[in-house]
């Protein structure tokens, strides 16, 4: 919102314009309040994206560890097999 007198963004509620001074209507200060839930939503929802993003790309990269371990020790398990003495 902007200050009915002097044109400044006003981002934080308040009574009065932290610029100029002048009392700020209470629709608007219903506005300011209103704008500022929306943005904390708006941070609350992205960080919960964003740490869903990084679980998935932790559990993505466990089932990989997984999968190349259980290559190698059958590979290992093989080569034994083969270069055992009888």
């Amino acid at each position: 919102m902007t200050c009915p007198n002097c044109g400044s963004s006003i981002v934080e509620k308040g009574k009065f314009c932290p610029f100029c001074g002048t009392t700020i209507p209470e629709d608007l200060l219903i506005k300011i309040e209103t704008k500022q839930e929306l943005i904390d939503h708006g941070r609350i929802a992205e960080a919960e994206a964003q740490k869903k993003h990084e679980e998935e790309k932790t559990e993505r990269s466990k089932t990989i560890v997984c999968v190349i371990g259980t290559i190698v020790i059958s590979l290992a398990i093989i080569i034994y097999l083969i270069l055992r003495p009888h």
